[in-house]
């Protein structure tokens, strides 16, 4: 089998660039020959400044390596999200795929699905008639969207490597926060601002970390500053293979996101020990049951949020039933039970 995965790739940051990576990294290790074909090629960093000139050289490279890789392999597996990135990439993946008589399988992903097929269902449901299979990463996705567009997908859960992140037991916490999301609106980083200046008047030694980069970062450290808040660090972008140290230092894992699928981060949460508080947002119950490996809250919900935390700081016993909890359910994300699902899709005639 010779397979050709198209997704972003590391260094971009996200949670589709890292199932990609580790996605390859996997077929590999079992003997796969694969080839990466990146949406997002690299370019000189004098082109990558120009906002319009930087999307046409990268689509034009992009589209190159389509035509040149496409000849050397039997199946083509398409991570696809919704908007502007399934005009410039899906379409013209599916399209080619067909061309050249090869087997295209489309994981779909984002939690942005069910408005995009509102919109745009007329275009999206003829292509994916004619893709040889669709795969997404949880039930919300495949419920909310692809049954109502008249499609049932596979659900193949999103993968973590177990070894990357090092288990810790934990009980009894410290108010020692993370976040680790993309500075954008649709997460709603500045709802976890407002819970921690509630946790704040109860635990005065509390701590929160916020690891990530994005378009708010400067709007959220000045709203740090008019919330006189003290003990609040902003990272920025890190590697993904530094991500495992910040989980290791932090106590409880914050999600304030106000759209989402399945994230990545919280399976990464669940393989450390860390307990989880997020909003109930999109895919996000289908993940995390509210008592039992997680807590959760609703969108927006900062006071909730605060809530939580104050109680998982007071109960011991809750920490330790939620992550034990956690534990278990995650290794179900794990390459052994993931792989045998791809195999049997890439297979299927």
């Amino acid at each position: 089998m010779k397979l050709c995965i198209i997704s972003p790739y590391p260094p971009a940051i996200g949670g589709m660039a890292n199932q990609a990576k580790m996605l390859v990294d996997s077929f590999k290790a079992e003997g796969v020959e694969v080839y990466p074909l990146p949406t997002n090629p690299k370019i000189s960093m004098f082109i990558e400044r120009i906002r319009f000139l930087r999307g046409i050289v990268k689509e034009v490279l992009f589209l190159i390596n389509l035509l040149i890789i496409i000849r050397k392999t039997d199946i083509v597996c398409h991570f696809a999200c919704s908007y502007l990135a399934f005009f410039l990439f899906t379409f013209p993946c599916i399209i080619v795929s067909k061309i050249f008589s090869k087997k295209i399988i489309i994981s779909y992903r984002g939690g942005g699905a069910q408005p995009f097929f509102k919109k745009w269902g007329f275009v999206v449901k003829p292509l994916f008639k004619i893709v040889d299979g669709i795969t997404v990463p949880s039930g919300y996705l495949k419920e909310k969207a692809f049954i109502k567009l008249g499609f049932d997908p596979v659900i193949i859960h999103s993968l973590v490597d177990l070894k990357r992140f090092e288990y810790r037991q934990r009980k009894n916490i410290s108010p020692r926060l993370l976040v680790l999301r993309h500075l954008e609106k649709i997460y709603n980083i500045e709802c976890a601002l407002y819970a921690f200046q509630i946790i704040k008047k109860e635990f005065p030694q509390a701590k929160l970390t916020i690891v990530g980069g994005g378009s708010q970062e400067k709007y959220l450290q000045t709203l740090v500053k008019d919330l006189k808040l003290k003990d609040v660090e902003f990272i920025g972008k890190i590697s993904y293979d530094d991500v495992w140290k910040f989980y290791q230092k932090a106590d409880v894992f914050i999600n304030p996101t106000n759209i989402d699928n399945m994230p990545g981060v919280i399976l990464e949460a669940f393989a450390s020990g860390i307990p989880v508080v997020s909003t109930n947002a999109g895919g996000i119950p289908y993940m995390v049951q509210d008592g039992f490996n997680g807590l959760l809250v609703p969108v927006g919900d900062y006071k909730g949020i605060a809530e939580k935390v104050i109680l998982l700081l007071k109960n011991p016993a809750l920490v330790y039933k939620i992550t034990t909890n956690a534990k278990k359910d995650v290794e179900n994300y794990s390459w052994d039970i993931i792989k045998e699902k791809w195999l049997k899709l890439f297979q299927k005639k």
